[in-house]
């Protein structure tokens, strides 16, 4: 719920604001027709990639390709929709979501982030690593589990896609230390914005990174789903070829510069759900 809500607050007016699986009553109310509109209209050959990975020759899937799809053609899909602008934040937004009988509350906060073909995503993407991922859990999860006790979990995510995305920071603590916990995320944001990373941390998330690039490409779907990235984020072809230079070549500066232009610790969104009072849109 903390995490429908922060979406919901980030992206408003936007597709990346709904859940992917829909709500009960929207779901109960689609119709098979339904369905067969949103085919018809949405699926066909024109930008479209299939990706096949396994113990197949390629001639051999582009000929059943061919025999099977060849003649498919749908003059009404292959439109892209317009999708509206996505803003940031004009100031903090925070909602709780009262959720009655539980034990634990769970804080979803963060602002926006980079799209995935941004110049910056690595710098982000490694920034996020030493802000709250490397290690157990990075900075945030140092500070606010390790040291203060206040979270059970805490953790700093980048979820980056065509239009836009999030740098978003999570964690679950005692009812009792919600505002707490969220305090101290807050001033780490600021220092984290402020304060040049160490060397020796983005060193260490360098290696992290291109250390574990085989790892995610060993099974045929890890595979399948880098090629299909490749594609649907306009990489390029030899971006795994380039990828270990292109992590070695961030730098300190460059980490902080994304720092710098994505988080704003007076502008964002937090969302929490659990047990308490209902708490709407404060500034």
């Amino acid at each position: 719920m903390a995490s429908l809500t922060f979406d919901k607050l980030l992206f408003p007016q936007h597709p990346y604001g709904l859940p992917e699986d829909g709500y009960p009553n929207t779901v109960s109310a689609i119709t098979r027709q339904d369905l067969v509109d949103f085919h018809q209209k949405n699926y066909g050959p024109l930008n479209m990639v299939m990706v096949v990975v396994g113990a197949v020759e390629a001639d051999q899937v582009f000929d059943l390709f061919e025999n099977k799809l060849g003649n498919w053609r749908n003059p009404q899909a292959g439109v892209e929709p317009n999708f509206p602008m996505i803003t940031r934040p004009a100031k903090t937004l925070r909602e709780h979501v009262p959720i009655m009988g539980k034990s634990q509350a769970d804080i979803v906060m963060g602002t926006l982030g980079p799209k995935r073909c941004a110049p910056e995503y690595l710098a982000v993407s490694l920034g996020n690593n030493i802000l709250g991922q490397f290690g157990m859990m990075g900075r945030i999860g140092e500070v606010v589990r390790e040291k203060a006790g206040l979270a059970y979990y805490a953790s700093t995510s980048v979820n980056a896609w065509i239009e836009g995305g999030s740098w978003e920071v999570s964690a679950g603590v005692n009812p009792a230390n919600v505002d707490k916990a969220i305090h101290l995320i807050i001033e780490e944001l600021k220092r984290f914005k402020s304060e040049p990373v160490l060397q020796t941390e983005l060193e260490d998330s360098q290696a992290n990174y291109i250390g574990r690039m085989p790892l995610a490409l060993e099974s045929n779907a890890g595979v399948a789903n880098a090629i299909l990235n490749l594609e649907r984020f306009d990489l390029g072809l030899d971006y795994y070829q380039r990828y270990p230079q292109l992590v070695k070549e961030v730098t300190v500066e460059q980490v902080l510069q994304a720092a710098q232009q994505y988080l704003d610790p007076d502008k964002l969104v937090i969302a929490s759900a659990g047990p308490g009072a209902g708490k709407e849109r404060e500034a």
